[in-house]
């Protein structure tokens, strides 16, 4: 039979009975906390509760625990020892075992069934409970710290039965009570003792850190720590004011001290103090110095101002210039007067540890004049009449003023925009200014009228309805609805978009002298764009065509594009005349630009040809081909215009590589006069202009650069004249520059012209008869010096595949300022054959140049398609 075990379980409330810890004070301060729960359970009673008993009990038959809990939660601080008392007041026990239990249960409910479950703390076992006598264990390794604790208690071994007084004695029967003999926890803490001096780590010199160790303590935690460094001199130590933490930054005071520190340490008992060890002796460092501001490496200032900054004791500081003199100096310092040429600036600051110095160097420039860059100005020719400028500078600038005209100089700043500029020529000058002297800048613009365009009529649209009645933008008809409802005086406006055309897009309908058809471009880019196949070869498909009897018919501002397949981008058909192509573009055919066969009256205004004859099916053709012999009627003065077109990347992909001409008048006869004028021609396959067994051909004013450049063409050039019956040649206020072996100039197989006033530059020059060499007033052999053309090399076969679209050219081909071209010319209306009728078509066309600046009225005309302001 098993021996009765009993189990005592107790909970305590803290109350404090005594405190005998005071600040600073070595000794060690006791407190007793009181259960705040006791209650003791029975296995043989597993469902009772004995919470109201004045006695708690443990027994090993039955099974009796007695539990007690504890609140230690205001502890103030960790403790030095726990002492769990109790008071025996019936039977004995040899052993007696305490262990921690959690803290779930409940004075009034606990039972044997919902005891509380054992802590994994350990136990705590001691002998000699015995009648009327205090039981005292030590649990300091069950409660060290503040919180709630739960103690088990009951008897070790097989033998033993004690009742201990209850926190509740006085309701029970167990045994008579004594006062005060209710069970307690007996805390005790210690102040803070010293168990090694704090110490000092870091370097005793001026400016360093040096940081505090507080040393080694006992006593009750948590202990905080509090710190006081002190200067020492001959052993007189005294605080350092605000020097409190563990880090100190050695002061340029402390030089020649050394250092302690106080560390006191504190906990919930009491304080202490104890003293580091004092420092080996501060020792000062060499201060530093920075140069915060000097000269810029190159000036043209004679003054100069530099600054630094020191760290570290100063004791005195000394400045040179220009490796001269040392004499003293403080931040910042000015010089003046300071000479051309190299200079040097150096300061030292030292104390008794050392010095050190920091350097500056410049050198003082003479001030020369400074210089402007015009980088933004308007077009060489524009419609607006507002021009903005924008430049750049370099060197110092003391003043700005800008000119207007010829006008007074006035200041200004970039950008600068002046407004209400007349129709005509006007210039630009930018002067910038300083004690040395002024530059300046000019640029020159011309203000063009607008051109005006007839009123609309009929509207066309790609996505417009064939049925629609296209008398309004905004109910457009089809491009085929605004052809068959066209009538003599009609004004077609294609608005902007793309025109797919699979097959030429024919017009027969007429208008008249008074009344032509128009076709023009509206609110953007109408293109008529070739969508059609290739033609077999000897056939030819053109994008638009006049046919055969049409006349009095016009295209103005219209991009027409045959995708190198279409082989002509206008084509005037036999037996028309009366066509006008002027302000368009035209690219991309497989033969020409604009083929007038045997058409008269044909007039090709301000164009931008570009890229054709490139189809090897059709050739033979070149951008502007009038072709064939025919007068409509015997009219006197001039019946076709190509004037003011510019014309580049033409080729003659036929097996003939024969054209590929910027324009090509090809009679074979007796045609009516032609007047070739104000045209820019570059970089094409073949010539630049040519008449073929042509007559009353006139060249006036073209500029012509590097063309010829097909090698498989040979004996071309960039103006020339041939076959036997091709005669009434004229060249006036031409510029041909040519290049390697082609002549600029040529009169060949029986050709005669007459020349007057021209250019040439570059290539071959002895194509033409002697006697226009040996006579300046014919053709003078000089640089046209172009403000910026395109780069040809003379090494390379059909650059004029990749020549520069005339969309780009801007005013690369306009003469310098200084080009010899400048008044260099005659007007073309005072030579000799010229009749009234001619005269009539000259003042048409060539009263302004390509730009629509206008020419003078007299003599001092330039040469080429540009006149300068």
């Amino acid at each position: 039979m098993r021996l009765p075990r009993f189990l005592l379980l107790l909970t305590f409330a803290v109350a404090l009975l005594a405190s005998a810890a005071f600040p600073g004070s070595a000794l060690s301060a006791t407190q007793a906390f009181f259960p705040t729960a006791d209650s003791y359970v029975n296995a043989a009673h597993p469902r009772t509760n004995y919470g109201r008993r004045g006695a708690l009990r443990a027994d090993r038959l039955p099974t009796l625990r007695s539990y007690l809990r504890f609140d230690l939660r205001r502890l103030p601080s960790s403790a030095t020892q726990v002492r769990l008392l109790v008071f025996v007041t019936n039977g004995s026990s040899p052993w007696i075992a305490i262990g921690r239990v959690a803290s779930t249960w409940r004075e009034r409910t606990v039972t044997w069934a919902n005891r509380p479950r054992g802590l994994p703390y350990g136990h705590v076992v001691t002998w000699g409970a015995r009648q009327g006598r205090w039981l005292s264990v030590d649990v300091t390794s069950l409660a060290r710290r503040p919180g709630v604790y739960s103690f088990a208690v009951s008897t070790h071994g097989l033998m033993g039965s004690v009742a201990l007084e209850s926190r509740d004695a006085g309701t029970g029967s167990i045994s008579a009570l004594k006062p005060g003999h209710h069970p307690r926890l007996v805390v005790t803490t210690t102040p803070p003792t010293n168990v090694s001096p704090p110490s000092i780590s870091g370097n005793a010199l001026e400016a360093s850190t040096l940081t505090a160790a507080p040393g080694s303590w006992t006593g009750s935690t948590p202990m905080t720590y509090s710190y006081q460094w002190q200067r020492c001199n001959q052993g007189v130590c005294s605080d350092v004011g605000g020097a409190t933490t563990a880090d100190y930054l050695v002061p340029a005071a402390d030089v020649g001290s050394t250092m302690l520190v106080s560390v006191t340490a504190t906990n919930s008992v009491g304080s202490a103090s104890a003293t580091s060890a004092e420092t080996s002796v501060i020792a000062a460092v060499p201060p530093s110095v920075v140069i915060t501001s000097a000269p810029p490496s190159s000036t043209t200032g004679a003054n100069a101002t530099l600054a630094w900054t020191t760290s570290g004791t100063v004791t005195s500081t000394e400045c040179q210039l220009d490796e001269g003199v040392w004499s003293p100096c403080m931040s910042p310092v000015s010089y003046d007067s300071l000479t051309v040429g190299a200079h040097s600036f150096a300061v030292q600051v030292a104390n008794d540890a050392g010095s050190s110095s920091a350097t500056a160097s410049w050198t003082v420039v003479a001030l020369t004049p400074p210089s402007v860059t015009i980088t933004s100005a308007p077009p060489s020719t524009t419609t607006s009449s507002t021009a903005t400028f924008a430049w750049a500078t370099s060197g110092t600038v003391e003043s700005t003023d800008c000119q207007l005209d010829g006008g007074e100089w006035s200041a200004c700043i970039s950008p600068a925009t002046y407004g209400s500029f007349a129709v005509g020529a006007h210039n630009f000058a930018v002067r910038v200014t300083n004690s040395a002297g002024s530059s300046s800048a000019a640029a020159s613009w011309t203000v063009a009228a607008a051109s005006v365009e007839p009123p609309c009529t009929l509207y066309a649209s790609p996505t417009g309805s064939g049925s629609a009645a296209g008398t309004s933008p905004t109910s457009p008809t089809s491009l085929a609805g605004a052809r068959s409802k066209s009538v003599a005086g009609s004004v077609v406006c294609l608005l902007a978009g793309t025109y797919g055309l699979s097959s030429a897009f024919y017009l027969s309908k007429s208008g008249t002298a008074s009344s032509p058809i128009v076709y023009r471009s509206y609110g953007g880019v109408a293109l008529l764009q070739w969508t059609g196949g290739s033609p077999a070869a000897g056939s030819s498909y053109a994008v638009v065509q006049l046919g055969s009897g049409a006349h009095h018919v016009e295209f103005h501002g219209l991009t027409i594009d045959g995708a190198n397949r279409a082989s002509t981008g206008v084509k005037c058909d036999t037996g028309a005349h009366h066509l006008v192509v002027q302000g368009s573009t035209i690219r991309n055919t497989g033969s020409a630009g604009v083929l007038a066969k045997a058409c008269d009256y044909v007039t090709v205004r301000r164009n931008l040809i570009s890229h054709t004859g490139y189809d090897p099916n059709v050739g033979w053709a070149s951008a502007v081909d009038l072709n064939g012999d025919v007068w409509s009627d015997r009219t006197d003065g001039f019946h076709n215009f190509v004037v003011g077109n510019v014309i580049s990347g033409a080729s003659d992909e036929s097996s003939a590589h024969s054209e590929g001409h910027g324009v090509i008048v090809d009679r074979g006869g007796d045609g009516p006069p032609v007047l070739i004028a104000n045209n820019v021609v570059y970089e094409n396959g073949g010539r630049c202009l040519e008449a073929y067994l042509s007559q009353h051909v006139w060249f006036v004013n073209n500029t012509c650069y590097k063309n010829a450049l097909d090698l498989r063409n040979s004996g071309t050039g960039e103006i020339c004249g041939q076959g036997s019956n091709s005669f009434d040649l004229h060249y006036i206020n031409n510029v041909a520059s040519a290049w390697t072996s082609r002549p600029p100039y040529r009169l060949g197989d029986g050709a005669t012209g007459v020349f007057s006033h021209n250019v040439a530059y570059g290539g071959i020059t002895s194509l033409v008869p002697a006697s226009v060499l040996a006579d300046p007033l014919q053709l003078r052999l000089v640089d046209p010096r172009f403000t910026s053309p395109p780069s040809v090399d003379p090494t390379l076969d059909q650059q004029q595949r990749t020549a520069l679209s005339p969309w780009n050219v801007g005013s690369d081909f306009v003469p310098q300022t200084t080009s010899p071209l400048k008044d260099l010319g005659i007007d073309p209306r005072t030579v000799a054959g010229v009749t009234a009728a001619l005269r009539a078509g000259m003042d048409l066309y060539l009263t302004t140049d390509i730009q629509g600046l206008p020419r003078p009225a007299a003599a001092g005309w330039d040469i080429g398609a540009y006149e300068l302001p």
